[in-house]
């Protein structure tokens, strides 16, 4: 299938359970949603069977570079309706998802940055979010790779998660006897060095999932989220999070933020970039 040159990005709110009543949380909310659908009914477009009654909320495919373009428009658009949502879904039992849709050619990707407001706001929403995520190579994607001579080779991806607190200046040894955790890297503000930076990083693992590294990072650092945005405030340092996926085309690794790392980052107040690299060859 052939993809424009510019990249496009999607965002969605999904609310969904066996059955609710669309309606009603839509007046409740003062919202109306952009599609919905039953369990039970046929999906047009698939013609699959709706396994669960959906309230959706899509900005649509946009054209650009940027997530926070569309991330920036969806907290202006909800952070006042949070409570709301959070005790409606509560109150009846329902499940929130965010999900992230992006096509982009592999030379040509777009900047998926999670700022702390979205993440903060999804926290608040009781929500996870996924990405699924559609790379291309000279405008193909799937089952055209024999066809285009790319070199599909059946491998697990290698994904990594990387913890980062950065700023002007600051005592790393001293942050590092404060957490009693040895940095895996680090390095000081020079005249070729813009900022001091303190890095942890779970290195690359063959997984397809990036949950079972957000989990390993919730283990280690969720007992000293407090000690760390305290630190960070005091001597205004930046927090990140980096995750970075390599991977063939057919073989995408899930990328999702769960509760539990949602709520992390936002006692962190940190932000969240995400980086695919799509392979040709091993």
């Amino acid at each position: 299938m052939k993809t424009t040159t510019i990249p496009k990005i999607m965002l969605e709110l999904v609310v969904y359970s066996d059955y609710f009543d669309i309606d009603s949380f839509s007046d409740f909310i003062h919202t109306k949603p952009t599609d919905y659908c039953f369990k039970g009914d046929i999906s047009p477009t698939y013609k699959v069977v709706r396994k669960s009654t959906r309230w959706e909320y899509s900005s649509g495919y946009i054209e650009t570079y940027y997530l926070e373009e569309l991330s920036n428009q969806f907290v202006e658009q909800f952070s006042s309706l949070a409570k709301k949502i959070s005790e409606y879904t509560s109150k009846n039992k329902l499940h929130t998802y965010i999900c992230v849709v992006g096509e982009f050619d592999h030379d040509n990707k777009p900047i998926f940055h999670f700022n702390k407001e979205f993440l903060k706001l999804s926290a608040k929403l009781n929500t996870e979010i996924g990405m699924d995520l559609y790379c291309y190579i000279d405008g193909y994607e799937g089952e055209d790779y024999e066809k285009y001579g790319v070199y599909d080779e059946m491998v697990t991806p290698r994904v990594k998660l990387d913890f980062s607190i950065f700023g002007d200046c600051f005592d790393v040894e001293e942050f590092s006897n404060l957490l009693q955790v040895k940095p895996k890297d680090f390095w000081l503000k020079d005249e070729n060095k813009k900022e001091t930076c303190w890095k942890y990083s779970y290195g690359y693992k063959r997984i397809y999932y990036s949950q079972k590294l957000s989990a390993r990072f919730i283990k280690q650092f969720a007992p000293l989220a407090k000690k760390i945005s305290e630190y960070a405030a005091k001597n205004s340092l930046n927090v990140k999070v980096d995750i970075t996926a390599e991977c063939f085309y057919s073989q995408k690794p899930a990328i999702t933020f769960n509760k539990s790392f949602l709520r992390l980052l936002a006692k962190l107040n940190a932000e969240v970039d995400v980086n695919l690299y799509c392979l040709r060859e091993l």
